[in-house]
């Protein structure tokens, strides 16, 4: 009589056992405490490394991908796993200015996490040069660089063919050929299938299934394209968004997004199977039939580790509408803010330097303004400034036009209004940038000339217009042996300097002084570059030496606002 029941005991307190075990697994299993670079950097160092620190030891097979929009597509690197930390060494170092995408998946609970970082632009002062006009398509245009040669190169869309620009890289560009497409509508530049090339992701009507889809056009590393597979995407009664990409599930690839705006307005989401073919419509999220959706943003405003969706309709809402990821790809329905009673254009960053995504939405008006969205981490967002910019106003985008790690804007309209980001939630105006007589969409911050800082790409008309961000620099003494670029000038005090010298040298001591004399900054590097914290200084005048060995020193003004 008592085995039964010694038995019975037994089996208990094995059950107690194994449940005690999976429990103390679970508390053990390794959590996410520390993202390099972290969520929503705005100045990452262009050269480091990507990593991700958790509370314990990851398991084999963690993986860390990182997504480049302008070079490189999918960046080549070394992934490393050391106890609590996996690290991903980039080949190559990120361009100034461009927003990173870096999926993790540990096989941690299965959950992985993907965050953005933008890389530093160095230099320049929000002053731009004349515009340099190359004769090209009516189209969007879309900039990276095509053949992997280091610069950026432009395409250019008209209605039967995506126009390709290459780089000299100073900013001309130089026509060098086409890709022959029918009743094209519009393009996107994503590394689709992961192969560590721009590819063309362009949409199009098909006359043969009067169909829209989208094909996907191989890069060869060379910007020579091949077509590949297409997707089809609504029949020709819906009107189409602009497309857009981006992990949204987290496994590593570049998924895509567009809206159809016609009888029902649809998110539409396509999963990517990694090698750039897209399955049939994954998510589709019905908004109001009555708006028309026409650009998509992917950033994560929650801070929960998934890329969210913040579009703009041109329909006279006038405001985004901001669509919740669960993770997995799959959207809540949008909550939208009103900022205007119209807006074409939209631009997300950390404006406001607390680490999460705001909004920027400019109001096409005789006397327009940008409506600044805050955002109070969790994705939710609440008025903030408004700042003039200039007349009709359609477009804008943000970028470090100064070098001093904060986002500025470039608001395009009949002009270009640059509008410096004081850091305090103001903003004041640099020169206006006139290129032509129409009104300049879209309009793209990149280191067009390699140089370090952000220049304006943009369309007027059909016209290719590159204007140069120009490095300013004041100076008390020049020798020819050893002049140097110092920038910000002015600088925040809460900023780097950053110095380069014209050729490499051996050793070179640096030295930020007063006016009389006293030393307040100094250090020896070796090289051709460097960088001097001045983080704590007062507001003044200050003179900025650089002495390389056996040459003689050279002293330049700086100024610290």
């Amino acid at each position: 009589m008592k085995m039964p029941t010694f038995s019975v005991v037994r089996l208990n307190m094995s059950v107690l056992l194994a449940l005690f075990a999976t429990e103390a697994a679970v508390a053990q299993a390794p959590t996410l405490t520390t993202l390099t670079p972290a969520r929503n950097t705005i100045a990452a160092t262009r050269n480091t490394n990507v990593a991700a620190l958790f509370s314990q030891p990851l398991p084999p097979g963690a993986t860390l991908r990182v997504f480049s929009q302008q070079a490189g597509g999918r960046k080549a690197g070394t992934t490393a796993i050391s106890s609590n930390i996996i690290t991903f060494d980039p080949a190559s170092d990120f361009k100034p200015g461009e927003t990173l995408t870096a999926t993790l998946v540990t096989n941690v609970a299965n959950t992985p996490h993907v965050w953005q970082f933008t890389a530093a632009a160095t230099g320049g002062s929000g002053t731009f040069g004349p515009g340099i006009a190359t004769s090209a398509s009516t189209g969007n245009i879309e900039v990276g660089d095509l053949d992997n040669d280091g610069d950026l190169d432009v395409l250019s869309v008209t209605t039967q063919a995506v126009n390709i620009y290459r780089n000299t890289g100073t900013g001309q560009l130089v026509a060098n050929g086409t890709i022959s497409i029918n009743n094209l509508i519009g393009i996107k530049l994503a590394d689709v299938d992961g192969d560590g090339n721009l590819d063309v992701l362009a949409t199009n009507v098909d006359i043969t299934t009067i169909r829209c889809q989208a094909t996907l056009y191989r890069n060869n590393s060379a910007g020579s394209f091949t077509q590949g597979a297409s997707t089809d995407i609504s029949n020709t009664s819906q009107f189409l968004s602009r497309i857009a990409t981006g992990d949204v599930d987290g496994d590593g690839d570049l998924d895509l997004l567009y809206s159809l705006t016609a009888a029902t307005n649809q998110l539409v989401v396509h999963l990517n199977n990694g090698l750039g073919v897209f399955g049939a419509p994954f998510s589709q999220t019905v908004v109001n039939s009555t708006v028309r959706t026409v650009q998509h943003l992917l950033g994560d405003v929650d801070n929960d580790g998934d890329l969210d969706v913040i579009s703009i309709a041109n329909d006279g809402s006038g405001g985004p509408s901001i669509y919740l990821n669960n993770g997995t790809g799959v959207f809540a329905a949008p909550v939208s803010y009103r900022a205007s009673n119209y807006s074409g254009g939209i631009a997300i960053g950390d404006i406001d330097n607390d680490g999460d995504l705001d909004l920027a939405v400019p109001t096409f008006e005789p006397n327009s303004v940008v409506n600044i969205l805050i955002n109070n981490g969790s994705g939710i967002f609440a008025a903030g400034p408004a700042i003039a910019a200039g007349s009709a106003a359609t477009t804008i985008a943000l970028g470090d036009l100064n070098g001093d790690g904060k986002l500025d804007m470039a608001v395009a309209g009949n002009q270009i209004s640059i509008l410096l980001n004081g850091g305090n939630g103001t903003f004041s105006a640099n020169p206006l940038v006139t290129l032509s007589n129409t009104q300049q969409d879209p309009i793209i911050l990149v280191d067009i000339d390699g140089d370090g800082d952000l220049d304006i790409t943009t369309k007027g008309g059909s016209t290719i217009y590159i204007s140069l961000n120009q490095n300013i620099v004041t100076s008390t003494r020049v020798s020819s042996e050893t002049a140097f670029q110092a920038w910000p000038n002015p600088a925040a005090a809460s900023a780097h300097l950053y110095l380069t010298l014209p050729a490499p040298v051996s050793t070179a001591k640096v030295r930020l002084h007063t006016l009389l004399g006293q030393s307040v900054r100094e250090h020896v590097f070796s090289g051709s570059a460097t960088e001097l914290p001045i983080a704590g200084l007062a507001k003044g005048i200050y003179l900025l030496t650089v002495q390389p060995l056996g040459q003689q020193p050279t002293t330049r003004r700086v100024v610290i606002e």
